[in-house]
């Protein structure tokens, strides 16, 4: 209930906050039921990036940046017993995902430089984000 509430709430104050020249976030949520009963899990997708021996990189940090809209995430804190594994979005950033698919681009960082670069592809269900393509964590 509090996440049909929650859809309901987002996309009103969408429709409130945009001007006709900003319909981007709008058809983000087009063919989504305002009644659609979404479960209250939060779903992150995972990334573990690994050598060319099949061995995990292990990065100080990253970030991701929606290629569609230039947004940067930086998802650091979920409290997720990920080893070697880091989260490339998550359900926070529904709102400026694309339902049929966003492009994400994730970036991680050894030493304050940039080691690795590794496209994505993520949609919505109009209730949590999916992936589409990309080598997501299973």
């Amino acid at each position: 209930m509090k996440k049909r509430y929650f859809l309901f709430l987002t996309i009103a104050l969408l429709f409130s906050a945009c001007d006709q020249s900003d319909d981007s976030l709008i058809s983000n949520f087009l063919g989504c039921s305002s009644t659609m009963g979404c479960t209250e899990i939060f779903i992150s997708l995972s990334y573990t990036p690994i050598d060319d021996n099949n061995q995990p990189i292990v990065l100080d940090n990253f970030y991701t940046q929606n290629l569609d809209n230039g947004n940067t995430y930086s998802i650091q804190d979920h409290n997720l017993d990920l080893q070697n594994s880091y989260i490339v979005i998550d359900d926070d950033q529904l709102a400026e995902i694309n339902k049929t698919g966003t492009n994400i681009r994730f970036f991680g960082i050894v030493d304050d430089q940039i080691v690795l670069q590794q496209d994505f592809v993520v949609g919505h269900d109009c209730c949590h984000v999916i992936p589409v393509s990309g080598p997501f964590d299973d």
